[in-house]
């Protein structure tokens, strides 16, 4: 069974000097961003997250810890989604990662559910918050803004909690967006076994056959878990042979 992990992590902001408050290009960074922290979540398994304690300011030392964790979920992991996980949330883990020191994990598999709202539909807005109202599933929590980065980065104990539970609920909206468009998603990476290549579910109803171009028939099925369609590995008919 494969082993699915529901990942976002929240970073600082850079601090910079510049000429312009107006796309201008920084003269000199005086801090670099860094991980606060993350919450996740095993297939449907609780929601948790991950941060340095509440009485801290944020630090690389408090950073480390938050890495460590990180790492060891991502080195069990076999698929990891994330919304704008490729671009964003995996790079960035990756570049801290190896200036603390740590070595590649275990090789995973990822699933950007932002790729597959771009390829798979024409959305409005592609936005997980807007997903999940218009999808029906939640919305974020709201917050107060960047003055929440900033309470964080100060060692408020409001601020690193509140940061914690908005961080979550993004969790959560992620698991249940991506669980609305899965059987949408003919991309999907295959989750193993013999059952539904898309969520690993042995549950399915015969739904015809699918003739390839190729000529070469097979039974086709839709899972009753996850409501995708997938045919069966082995052909039911070969394509006639020409004369």
């Amino acid at each position: 069974m494969t082993n699915r992990l529901y990942l976002d992590i929240e970073t600082s902001a850079l601090n910079v000097d510049t000429w312009s408050p107006w796309e201008s290009n920084a003269i000199v960074v005086n801090r670099n961003w860094q991980v606060l922290g993350f919450a996740y979540a095993w297939d449907d398994g609780k929601v948790q997250s991950v941060y340095p304690p509440v009485d801290q300011p944020a630090s690389e030392e408090g950073e480390y810890d938050v890495l460590a964790q990180l790492w060891t979920l991502l080195d069990a992991a076999d698929l990891v989604v994330a919304h704008n996980g490729d671009k964003f949330d995996l790079r960035k883990i990756n570049a801290r990662l190896i200036r603390a020191g740590f070595g590649p994990p275990t090789p995973y598999r990822t699933l950007d559910t932002l790729k597959m709202a771009k390829k798979h539909f024409a959305f409005t807005y592609n936005r997980l918050d807007w997903l999940g109202e218009y999808l029906g599933v939640g919305r974020k929590l709201p917050h107060n803004g960047y003055a929440m980065w900033q309470g964080c980065m100060a060692g408020e104990p409001k601020a690193w909690k509140k940061m914690a539970k908005y961080n979550r609920q993004d969790i959560t909206l992620l698991r249940d967006v991506y669980a609305v468009m899965m059987p949408w998603m003919s991309s999907h990476p295959h989750m193993g076994g013999d059952g539904c290549p898309t969520c690993g579910s042995m549950d399915s109803q015969r739904r015809g056959n699918r003739t390839m171009k190729s000529g070469i028939t097979y039974v086709q099925h839709q899972c009753s878990s996850c409501g995708s369609y997938y045919r069966d590995s082995k052909s039911e008919s070969s394509p006639s042979k020409r004369v």
